[in-house]
């Protein structure tokens, strides 16, 4: 697919910034749809393939209908770094799925319990030894967003 007449009069720098610009976006869509996949999102997960498939395609064709421009190369590589990075971000940012944070204290941690089951976190508690003695185990479940809570 060539670009339209009335883009390639402005030099050779509008087809290097759209094949950067595409795969940025391309291998972001990647990084989510992995991320979908991973929470059983499969339908979604579908739909971002293809629409992670259909933008690397446009890019590549857009290197290839180029050969013989060097910056095209490097906008291809710079477009899946930079969106290898921002795909990092865009996962931090979502933050999907759920950890466990645990809690091993010898102190009383009544307090801490009852503020997790105000803020309607699940607790579970158990009584144990430790190298120096008794502890308390406290685990709960939380949104992976909800993790700075703590």
């Amino acid at each position: 697919m060539a670009l339209p007449s009335f883009l390639t009069g402005h030099g050779l720098w509008l087809a290097p910034l759209l094949i950067f610009c595409a795969r940025l976006t391309d291998v972001s869509l990647g990084t989510f749809r992995i991320i979908l996949i991973s929470r059983g999102m499969s339908r979604w997960a579908a739909l971002t393939g293809f629409f992670e498939s259909l933008i690397w395609l446009l890019a590549l064709s857009q290197v290839f209908q180029h050969l013989d421009h060097a910056i095209n190369y490097v906008a291809y590589a710079g477009g899946y770094g930079a969106g290898s990075g921002l795909g990092v971000l865009l996962e931090r940012r979502i933050a999907l799925g759920v950890v466990v944070v645990r809690v091993i204290t010898r102190d009383d941690a009544r307090s801490l319990v009852e503020a997790l089951a105000k803020e309607q976190f699940g607790v579970t508690q158990v009584g144990a030894r430790g190298i120096h003695g008794r502890v308390r185990l406290i685990f709960t479940v939380a949104k992976r967003k909800h993790l700075r809570l703590f």
